[in-house]
């Protein structure tokens, strides 16, 4: 039972962290010939990374699928396969905007806006001639709400390592594991008690605080009890 107890205790601490933890990322833009708009990254800008089993304030789901549409129609090279990812915001507090794709290592498409860490990239929007977003699902305010679901195109996608477009799942700008076929940034988090940008620190929901106190003192009264009753039984 003390083992359980001990063990359930390092979940709980372990979950703690997890809460308090920030997909934390810094990025720099960079020009790339044949783009489609400017990419307007500047230089060492504090991001938030957003991906599947991330952090709970970075947490989304990814879905991806063959479509027709086109983003940027002047890039497009002929017999080229485009896909739609869909993207949904599960935190509970995070609002999002100013959010970028960008290529992990093996990935290329042709709706570039520029390079971001050295990575193709585009920003998310419906603005210039590369208009990669299709649709969101609550206010159409370039706001990534929670529980808002955006639909992007990429052009032209393709994965040297078999990753499809909904592999978003590494921390890191590029990540080193290569599991991941892209990243999704956000330059902008509201509001700041969720995650302020320049210090990226977000906090976890005030009634999860709460359940999460609750749980480790009733783990510590009943270890408590535990080690007083074979006192005793000593």
């Amino acid at each position: 039972m003390i083992k359980s107890s001990a063990a359930a205790l390092s979940i709980l601490l372990s979950v703690a962290s997890s809460a308090a933890f920030s997909a934390a990322v810094t990025i720099t833009g960079a020009s790339q010939a044949g783009n489609c708009d400017a990419i307007d990254v500047g230089v060492t800008v504090p991001a938030h990374e957003l991906g599947i089993a991330f952090p709970g304030n970075e947490l989304i789901s990814v879905s991806a699928i063959t479509t027709a549409a086109v983003a940027c129609p002047q890039n497009l090279p002929a017999g080229a396969i485009n896909v739609e990812v869909s993207i949904t915001n599960l935190t509970h507090q995070a609002s999002f905007s100013n959010l970028y794709y960008i290529a992990e290592t093996g990935t290329v498409f042709s709706n570039y806006d520029g390079l971001v860490n050295g990575m193709l990239a585009f920003k998310i929007d419906r603005a210039g001639l590369n208009v990669p977003l299709v649709s969101e699902s609550q206010l159409a305010d370039l706001v990534f709400s929670p529980g808002e679901t955006w639909k992007f195109v990429i052009d032209n996608f393709s994965n040297t390592n078999n990753l499809g477009a909904a592999a978003i799942r590494s921390i890191g700008v590029p990540a080193a594991d290569r599991l991941s076929s892209g990243s999704i940034v956000a330059t902008n988090c509201i509001p700041d008690i969720c995650c302020e940008p320049n210090t990226v620190s977000c906090i976890p929901e005030p009634g999860g605080v709460a359940l999460l106190g609750a749980s480790l003192m009733a783990i510590v009264n009943s270890r408590r009890r535990q080690l007083t009753h074979l006192i005793r039984r000593a």
